[in-house]
């Protein structure tokens, strides 16, 4: 059989590396072996890792509503450029999306304006929990705030129990970013004098986090816990699948690579916040021993002139996918973390988290979706290679030990380094 393509380096499947050729025909993966696959194009990688396409469970495209910042076309191409090939978008939008019919008009023009696969998530709220029923068939799963954030979504505690039970009957999974109100509105007005950058890392503290946790934790069905910064956090979240639970926990690119010594400004203010390096290194430790289930972006856009306003009224959020597989050979080299780790967090749990059956692993049948990443050859991130729309990243400047090679989705090279062709 003559193939359409063939990918030939070094696959990383779950319990080992090996050197195959990988046939894509139409769109899916038709063939693997050691050799003797033959294609009408051959993209040979032999120094490279093969990953299946990497999926991003947690994004910010703002489109519709807040278009000025990303939208489906830039916040794909900036996918595509990190190595991404399918993300799940969350509902916080000026019109959050929480029914049927908003959930319908977005999915509409992710369809038509995404490059790569978007999928999404719909938005909970006190008013909307006797309906989320009606929305499941349309979305990957539900995000609950149970503090305020960028948006205008938030459910208090007392109002866990009833939307966890509504969700478990549709049988999709809920994303909890979880911190503490009460915490965090009484720690601003004891700081709001405060104008240094720092003041948003103490607005915001551990026990924030932490007791939002525990509270979650009290909730039954397939919840996962996002971009947690703290290790107590992850510890909580292990102890909890010890028990028999069905939680999950992800970490941020930021969480992972910051800590607040390398706050400056309010482009480095995120929800939750940078921690301290004790705690950056606690959590690495954690995602090098395989304790953190997903890898994320938490990718956040917004201009640069809302950026530059004073730490109180600058929104919090970073960006994260043109920098992706980037931080992923930082990852790998510098953190020493196991390849077959980041092919866990950003490939297999990612897919059966949202039930995709035919992503996450290089195998016959499955779509075929790749991430080809370089560990030999460095790169660097420049505003002048950023394809997200907001032009910038606050990973400006830094050199990474490694690059995306090339992205691939549905069987068609998407990118090469820098150039994202669609």
């Amino acid at each position: 059989m003559i193939h359409d393509l063939v990918v030939e380096g070094n696959l990383v499947d779950v319990h080992q590396i090996t050197h195959r050729q990988i046939g894509i025909s139409d769109g899916i993966i038709s063939e693997i072996a050691r050799h003797g696959v033959e294609g009408e194009h051959t993209l040979a990688v032999d120094d490279c890792l093969i990953f299946p396409g990497f999926i991003d469970i947690h994004t910010h495209l703002r489109e519709p509503g807040w278009t000025y910042k990303e939208d489906f076309v830039t916040g794909t191409r900036a996918a595509i450029h990190g190595g991404i090939t399918c993300l799940v978008d969350m509902p916080n939008l000026p019109d959050p999306t929480t029914n049927v019919r908003k959930i319908l008009e977005k999915k509409a023009l992710a369809s038509e304006r995404g490059r790569i696969e978007i999928l999404l998530y719909a938005g909970v709220t006190e008013a909307n929990m006797l309906s989320l029923k009606t929305m499941a068939e349309h979305v990957a799963g539900f995000k609950i705030f149970t503090a305020e954030s960028t948006g205008d979504l938030y459910v208090p505690y007392s109002g866990l129990g009833d939307a966890s039970s509504e969700i478990s009957k549709t049988g999709k999974p809920l994303s909890v970013h979880a911190e503490d109100q009460s915490i965090n509105e009484s720690r601003k007005q004891e700081l709001k004098n405060r104008l240094d950058p720092k003041v948003h890392c103490d607005a915001r503290p551990p026990l924030s986090e932490i007791r939002a946790v525990k509270e979650v934790l009290k909730l039954d069905g397939r919840i996962n816990l996002c971009h947690l910064s703290t290790p107590e956090a992850v510890d909580l979240v292990r102890k909890a699948k010890e028990d028999g639970k069905q939680i999950y926990c992800e970490a941020a690119l930021h969480h992972l690579f910051f800590n607040r010594n390398n706050v400056r400004n309010a482009y480095s203010k995120v929800n939750p916040p940078l921690r301290d390096e004790s705690s950056q290194e606690g959590l690495l430790k954690r995602f090098v021993r395989g304790e953190v289930d997903f890898l994320t972006t938490d990718h956040a856009p917004h201009s640069a002139e809302e950026k530059e306003r004073d730490i109180w009224s600058a929104p919090s959020g970073m960006t994260g996918l043109d920098d992706y597989g980037r931080v992923i050979t930082w990852l790998m080299v510098e953190r020493k973390v196991n390849p077959m780790n980041i092919l866990r967090t950003s490939c297999t749990n990612p897919a059966e988290f949202l039930g995709l059956k035919r992503r996450g692993r290089v195998k016959k049948g499955n779509i075929a979706d790749l991430t080809i990443i370089n560990l030999k050859r460095p790169s660097k991130t420049r505003s002048e290679h950023l394809y997200t729309k907001c032009g910038w990243s606050p990973y400006e400047g830094i050199e990474f030990p490694g690059s995306v090679a090339n992205t691939i989705s549905k069987g068609n090279i998407l990118s090469e380094y820098d150039e994202v062709y669609v």
